[in-house]
């Protein structure tokens, strides 16, 4: 009986694990494309983020996304420090990906989100908001676009 029991909570942990999202996704594709034509929406950069929002991302007509390639979702402080976001991501068809945080982001909180491939890595920031109205915080390093880092 105290088997049957240990076994009937075990599972339970381990369905329960999937539902509240994970840190990071792989996602496969049957095409052979790169980085280049990814976009984003909200824009990246944007300052004025509901904390409740989806973000969503694709690329561009006339390219194509890479075969292989991880989405990682974070916080990140005042010193840079990267805290991994628990998210769920959808596949919306047309190269058009949803990422979802799994609970709200903390109000006037940078978040990076990070799409990387064996050989490079796009970054972008946004700040949430707070519900007193848009943050007024200036993105880290005075930041404006995203960087491609080639390794």
């Amino acid at each position: 009986m105290k088997a049957l029991w240990i076994a009937s909570l075990c599972s339970l942990v381990v369905l329960l694990s999937g539902c509240f999202g994970t840190d990071y996704h792989h996602v496969s594709t049957d095409s052979y494309g790169s980085l280049a034509g990814l976009a984003y929406d909200p824009e990246g950069q944007t300052l004025t983020v509901d904390p409740y929002a989806a973000f969503h991302f694709y690329w561009m007509d006339g390219y194509r996304p890479p075969r292989d390639f991880n989405v990682a979702m974070f916080t990140v402080d005042n010193y840079g420090a990267k805290t991994s976001v628990l998210t769920t991501l959808d596949d919306q068809g047309n190269n058009y990906f949803r990422i979802t945080p799994t609970f709200s982001l903390p109000p006037e909180t940078f978040v990076m989100l990070r799409i990387r491939t064996s050989s490079d890595e796009v970054r972008t920031l946004y700040l949430t908001t707070d519900a007193r109205g848009p943050a007024r915080a200036a993105l880290p390093g005075g930041q404006a676009e995203h960087d491609i880092h080639l390794k």
